[in-house]
């Protein structure tokens, strides 16, 4: 069963799931070290109309970030997770992600363009602005495996 594009009348393709999340760098100009860009993840779609809920955690269920997103067209995603990371008691990087892709025919996919642009808030060192682009492809699971892996000692995403 799809989802009624608002609007159109129309029925569209359902998002709402687990989907196995990989990023891949292609232009890395931060080269700032910890920042979670790439890799792997798990992202959990929510479903409204044509507006989508974003959560993504690592593979060991550490939240990672919450975004927005719509589904425009039955075909075209766009994704914007925004968040802040500490660096020291005077300085902080603002984290602007953005993804924009194209569902699949089968809709088990979406893949697409990844840019993450670094700004720096407070008494940062010089040159922290910067952008990091990338690819991203999602898989709705299942077929693709979006079990978590025990990690370790570190306290899983709590979803609130």
């Amino acid at each position: 069963m799809g989802a009624t594009l608002l609007g159109t009348g129309m029925r569209g393709p359902d998002l709402t799931g687990a989907w196995h999340l990989e990023v891949t760098v292609t232009s890395d100009g931060c080269h700032i070290g910890p920042v979670p860009v790439a890799g792997e993840g798990v992202l959990q779609i929510t479903q409204i109309g044509t507006a989508l809920q974003l959560t993504v955690v690592s593979p060991c269920g550490i939240l990672v970030s919450g975004g927005t997103g719509t589904l425009r067209s039955g075909e075209l995603v766009s994704a914007t997770y925004d968040r802040t990371l500490v660096v020291s008691g005077t300085c902080s990087l603002d984290l602007h992600e953005v993804q924009t892709g194209l569902l699949s025919g089968d809709r088990d996919t979406v893949s697409g363009s990844h840019t993450l642009t670094v700004t720096p808030v407070g008494d940062c060192l010089a040159g922290l602005a910067c952008e990091i682009e990338g690819t991203f492809l999602a898989e709705k699971c299942p077929p693709a495996d979006c079990s978590l892996r025990d990690c370790g000692p570190a306290a899983p995403a709590t979803g609130g």
